[in-house]
């Protein structure tokens, strides 16, 4: 019996351990954000920087997309700001971005709110896999400076453990 408690005690330190050691990810000059290991990065082009990370059990991938639309687009940050202040931007943020996701793609919630201070569009987004379950995806778009970031976990078939989606999303820290 002893040695039973043992080894869960053992596994629950592990567990905690390698929920700590997330690796901290500088996304631009203005955001850093922590993955759960190395995330791959692609750069595109324009001003774009990409980096995913799928999940190791294949439960989840995180997502984080920034676009700086001074690069992408000319636009300066005084521009952007008052552009952002207006209710159909957002709206029609929303709608690009759900609409590139397919007629499969189902909006469940969208909701301005914040994000460490920050104004932000949270969008809730539910899509049949291939594998004929639902992948949840929850999206955090917010602008800093002259740069467009989305925030974004994919639940895999419910499968994701929620407290990583919600260290993920806490990990945000604006330089």
């Amino acid at each position: 019996m002893k040695k039973i408690i043992t080894i869960v005690a053992l596994l629950t330190a592990s567990v905690s351990n390698a929920q700590t050691s997330w690796e901290k990810v500088e996304i631009s000059s203005n955001l850093v954000v922590s993955f759960p290991a190395k995330p791959l990065k692609n750069e595109p082009a324009n001003g774009k920087k990409i980096f995913i990370l799928k999940h190791a059990d294949s439960t989840a991938n995180y997502i984080v997309v920034s676009s700086d639309l001074g690069i992408s687009m000319g636009i300066d940050e005084a521009t952007l700001t008052a552009e952002m202040e207006k209710e159909e931007s957002w709206e029609q943020a929303k709608n690009a971005l759900v609409g590139s996701m397919g007629a499969e793609a189902t909006l469940i919630k969208d909701e301005m709110t914040t994000i460490k201070g920050n104004k932000a569009l949270k969008l809730i987004i539910e899509r049949e896999n291939d594998k004929g379950g639902i992948n949840t995806l929850t999206i955090f778009i917010f602008v800093k400076g002259t740069v467009s970031y989305n925030l974004m976990f994919n639940s895999r078939g419910g499968k994701a453990d929620e407290k990583m989606k919600q260290q993920f999303f806490d990990s945000v820290e604006f330089k």
